[in-house]
């Protein structure tokens, strides 16, 4: 009888799993970083207001006519210690269990990583000045954990790593005096994994006696990563102002997911496998920027981009015959973003020291979730919809710039929160907050 049961009851589940795969698969949009923005130090302390000023090699990632800025070749690292905490609520529910586990969670992101790399070399052909460049870079950096107490005194826990890289090619070229093209070819790429353990996830009762095993799920997911687009990108230089232009092309971003589900039942687990293709349809975008150099040695910049995530859609394609596909809106947020900083200089007679301080905005493509109900007519939650979660990132950096050789740094902070309420019997009220803290480093070379 066991047995039989047994089988009934993966079935039973299996035919839930659309739903849980579904949320437990595809890119998760609350802890990604949806912001254009490039890399560098010295960007970064300046609250990434860099795009108008953009020069060097780390050009291909903000705008890559600003490499033709340059009469040397030039390479670069940047590396990442990333302190990221968001708390929130969770609401873990059986069918089986007369109550949900409603509590406070604590997400980490925290890494430490070569995130960035770079390098621009400038030439003349056919009596025009030319540059091409590269490198590679984290477009969506995945990785987080948290874990919470379960039911019966288990534990429950969520880890997920990496994320998206691109590799990226550019050219530029000037055009005409003071003014210059150019165009960076991004290609997606990469692996990320995610397992999620969920313990006594199930207790049931079999047709002739009261059953008081535990069992625990697991769901394993190994996702790759594909897709391409272009930048495109417009720079002056009018000596005491410089600016900026980026068209970002649209794009398809192929995830394709094997997800393994696995119930802890002894004397051996059962489970399933499905392996998922998602197709989500990345719209344009822009950005814009422009420099002011008031006085010498002092530098101010602003920044604008814009990206329509509110039209994106999820296509779906389930290789298993027992799940339909469908293509659903990602509900994402619009992302606007603003971006300020500030450079100036200091002569030490063996090196520049400058000083950075930036401002912006890193608005999430998730909105808040201001309440969760809990309907007892139909056993069913519903969620209230709040405004679009966004922090304010404050930032600093100074370093060294030798004839040679330069070293930047960069520090930057923020925190946001906002009340989330959960109806059930009781209304319990949880403050979900995030806290953003990360330093950021930057080496290269001239030659």
């Amino acid at each position: 009888m066991r047995g039989s049961y047994t089988v009934s009851l993966a079935i039973a589940v299996a035919i839930l799993f659309p739903v849980s795969g579904f949320a437990q698969g595809g890119i998760s949009q609350t802890y990604l970083d949806f912001s254009i923005m490039g890399g560098g130090a010295r960007a970064a302390g300046m609250g990434g207001a860099y795009l108008g000023l953009a020069d060097g090699e780390m050009s291909y990632s903000w705008n890559p006519a600003g490499m033709l800025y340059n009469d040397k070749t030039k390479f670069g690292i940047q590396l990442a210690s990333v302190a990221d905490k968001f708390t929130s609520a969770v609401i873990d529910t059986s069918d089986l269990y007369p109550e949900p586990n409603i509590q406070p969670v604590e997400v980490k992101k925290n890494h430490f990583s070569l995130n960035y790399g770079g390098f621009a070399v400038p030439f003349e052909f056919l009596e025009r000045d030319w540059a091409v460049g590269g490198g590679f870079r984290n477009v969506f950096d995945m990785i987080r954990e948290y874990s919470y107490p379960g039911f019966n005194g288990t534990q429950n826990s969520y880890t997920q790593d990496r994320g998206i890289d691109a590799a990226s090619g550019s050219i530029a070229a000037r055009i005409i005096d003071r003014v210059a093209l150019g165009l960076t070819v991004n290609s997606y790429l990469r692996n990320s994994e995610l397992n999620y353990y969920r313990g006594a996830s199930f207790q049931y009762v079999s047709p002739n006696q009261i059953d008081t095993s535990i069992i625990d799920t697991w769901v394993n997911s190994n996702s790759h990563y594909s897709g391409a687009n272009v930048d495109v990108g417009l720079s002056a230089d009018f000596g005491i102002v410089r600016g900026g232009f980026v068209f970002h092309s649209s794009y398809s971003l192929i995830q394709n997911e094997k997800q393994t589900y696995s119930f802890i039942i002894p004397p051996e687990p059962i489970g399933l496998v499905d392996r998922i293709k998602y197709k989500y349809s990345m719209p344009s975008a822009f950005s814009a920027g422009i420099a002011v150099l008031p006085v010498e040695k002092l530098i101010i910049a602003l920044d604008y981009s814009k990206r329509d995530l509110s039209s994106v859609d999820i296509e779906i394609d389930y290789e298993q015959a027992l799940f339909i596909d469908t293509t659903v809106s990602a509900e994402w947020a619009d992302i606007s973003q603003f971006r300020v900083g500030a450079e100036y200089s200091l002569d030490a007679g063996f090196a520049d020291i400058p000083v950075r301080v930036g401002f912006r905005n890193e608005p999430s493509a998730a909105k808040e979730i201001t309440a969760y109900n809990y309907n007892a007519a139909d056993s069913t939650w519903t969620d209230e919809v709040g405004d679009q979660i966004s922090t304010n990132i404050i930032s600093f950096g100074t370093g060294l710039r030798f004839e040679r050789a330069w070293i930047d740094l960069a520090y930057q902070f923020g925190s946001s929160s906002y009340n989330r309420t959960v109806n059930y019997l009781t209304p319990q009220v949880f403050e979900i907050k995030r806290d953003y803290s990360r330093l950021i480093m930057s080496v290269g070379m001239y030659f």
